[in-house]
């Protein structure tokens, strides 16, 4: 599957890209309200790791039911955690997954390490 180009974006044989959509670097700097709410918080504890109030939020303001939601901190952890879910559901009968040749490279990786082959 190593066809010596890196599958997650970045510069490669043909250089840098005009735009590289697979990262989150913003050029024009952190939303101002985003900001201010980081610089206020308490960092003196850890946060809910069940995001509890977050996806109680997120699930009224879609109008779904919390367990509907499943926040994550970037696209390569939510195809990690689908991946284990989907491997913890298959259970001792294995499963396979289907990936086309061309496809983000984080979901080989996931399945592989999840044990989906």
């Amino acid at each position: 599957m190593n066809s010596g180009v890196n599958p997650h974006g970045g510069p490669d044989a043909d250089g840098v890209p005009r735009h590289d959509l697979s990262t989150n670097a913003n050029a024009c700097g952190p939303y101002p309200e985003a900001l201010h709410a980081l610089q206020s918080a308490d960092a003196r504890h850890y946060p809910d790791p069940a995001y509890t109030a977050l996806t109680i939020q997120l699930a009224a303001w879609h109008g779904v039911a919390p367990e509907r939601i499943l926040p994550a901190a970037s696209g390569s952890e939510f195809i990690q955690r689908i991946s284990a879910a989907v491997a913890l559901q298959a259970g001792a009968a294995g499963a396979a997954v289907w990936q086309p040749a061309h496809a983000y490279g984080d979901y080989a990786r996931a399945a592989r390490a999840a044990g989906l082959v």
